[in-house]
């Protein structure tokens, strides 16, 4: 069974909440998404594939709605363990979560 874990970096193009320079919030997640990859590589054990899902939406709920469509179509295209992980995870240490 295929070991994969999945993060998501959408581009949102309305204002949201307090933020209103979406480029700024860019870079800020571009930085977060950065991080999460880099360490997911290093130290996350057993895992077959990352994969960072990416789409342009116009707000949040729009991504949230989306990319758990994302997530249920890829669980049933073939056998896997999903972990999914936002961009606020960093890993530190080796980590087994797969087996």
């Amino acid at each position: 069974m295929k070991n994969i874990l999945v993060t998501k970096f959408y581009t949102l193009t309305e204002r949201f909440f307090l933020y209103d320079d979406l480029t700024r919030v860019n870079q800020r997640y571009s930085r977060a998404r950065d991080l999460l990859l880099a360490s997911a590589e290093k130290w996350l054990l057993d895992v077959d594939e990352i994969i960072c899902d990416t789409h342009e939406v116009k707000h949040d709920q729009e991504m949230f709605l989306h990319h758990a469509q994302i997530l249920e179509n890829r669980y049933h295209s073939e056998p896997c363990n999903i972990l999914y992980c936002d961009l606020d995870i960093v890993f530190v240490k080796p980590t087994r979560i797969f087996g």
